[in-house]
């Protein structure tokens, strides 16, 4: 690509989806791994660690169901539907997310770039390392931050701007 590598890519993108980089370099693989790649296969790989990719890919989208309107999550082996406009935001805890709804709060077995890459992605954003947040429950912006049903929330410095354009500020 010129002018850009896969990973300027996703680092551009406002929601992440499920990635696989494939590359002939080492040098990125912890840069990518920040990022919440799915994977990183060096080249040349074998069929077996391919294999192994789509285990893993298997394994992820067997964990979150979207449609338009609701994600079913395994939460304590049970799958629930949570109404994707119940959703106040997410928190990223390491392996796995909280999903936070206005009266309940599920703990599900994902990486806060799988579930953030399962939404509608024109009513989510990103906005923290940590926080995925539904657009439209944000109550306040003000500095680094937002307010969300009684919360704050940090914004990241890369995101302000993006954060400021989806709410036409």
């Amino acid at each position: 690509m010129p002018g850009l590598n896969g990973i300027g890519l996703l680092k551009s993108l406002t929601y992440r989806p499920a990635v696989v980089l494939t590359t002939a370099y080492r040098d990125y693989a912890v840069e990518g791994f920040d990022l919440e790649v799915l994977d990183y296969l060096v080249k040349p790989f074998s069929f077996s660690r391919m294999q192994q990719t789509m285990e893993r890919f298997a394994r992820w989208s067997d964990n979150v169901v979207s449609s338009p309107e609701a994600l079913f999550l395994k939460v304590d082996k049970q799958l629930i539907q949570v109404p994707v406009k119940d959703i106040l935001y997410l928190e990223s805890r390491k392996d796995y997310v909280q999903v936070y709804t206005a009266h309940s709060q599920y703990l599900c077995h994902l990486t806060l770039t799988d579930i953030t890459a399962r939404l509608p992605a024109e009513k989510f954003l990103r906005l923290h390392r940590s926080f995925t947040v539904a657009l439209d429950k944000i109550s306040l912006v003000k500095d680094n931050c937002v307010h969300v049903h009684g919360r704050t929330l940090p914004v990241s410095r890369e995101l302000r701007t993006e954060l400021k354009r989806r709410l036409h500020l």
